[in-house]
């Protein structure tokens, strides 16, 4: 059986965290290359990795034929990429969300029937929350549906989705509302100044 090429598009905080060094260390596929629309992003982390380095995904799937690309990319650039990579016959693994709504998962997914295969990386549903989650619906039995919200009044909230006016997406959006809601201290205060060392619980 020979070894999977693969490849990461998109060098961000995310990927150099978590995706790059994985890949690197991964026994079921070689890593071929990286690439960002940066060109020091991409540099740098060709240097690292000791890897070929791309700032076009064009020339990265002429040249490097990846048979994997991990696409760790802003959501509003993120069906262009698996668009690109379908076509060139290769497999996807894209960040959550798979896509921006349903409508474009749909005609994403429809790419499946070429014979690629896609994928999106949900790492949290490694954590022992979910599994536990799993075992007591056994127990308790089929959920009901229902509806809910929850409000979260953030002091400055331009500051937590200053990354979602950008064009992140709704990824982004959820983090900077957990962040903002990690601020707030035991006490349950808006504007509480040392949230981390809070001793007031509410």
């Amino acid at each position: 059986m020979s070894m999977m090429w693969a490849a990461v598009v998109g060098l961000g905080g995310q990927a150099q965290k978590d995706r790059v060094p994985a890949l690197a260390d991964c026994r079921l596929a070689e890593f071929v290359a990286v690439c960002d629309v940066d060109p020091q992003r991409a540099t740098a982390q060709s240097d690292r990795w000791q890897v070929p380095g791309f700032t076009d995904l064009t020339r990265l799937l002429d040249r490097g034929r990846p048979d994997l690309v991990i696409g760790a990319v802003p959501h509003h650039v993120g069906r262009a990429v698996v668009e690109a990579c379908a076509e060139a016959g290769g497999d996807v693994m894209k960040e959550e969300p798979f896509a921006t709504d349903p409508h474009e998962a749909v005609e994403l997914a429809l790419w499946e029937k070429t014979g690629i295969e896609l994928m999106v990386a949900v790492g949290r549903r490694f954590r022992p929350l979910y599994p536990a989650a799993a075992e007591l619906l056994e127990q308790i039995g089929a959920p009901s549906p229902g509806r809910g919200s929850v409000h979260v009044p953030l002091p400055r909230p331009g500051r937590w989705l200053a990354w979602a006016r950008a064009g992140c997406g709704g990824g982004c959006r959820c983090s900077a509302v957990c962040g903002g809601v990690r601020r707030r201290g035991r006490c349950g205060r808006r504007r509480c100044r040392r949230p981390s060392r809070c001793r007031v619980r509410r």
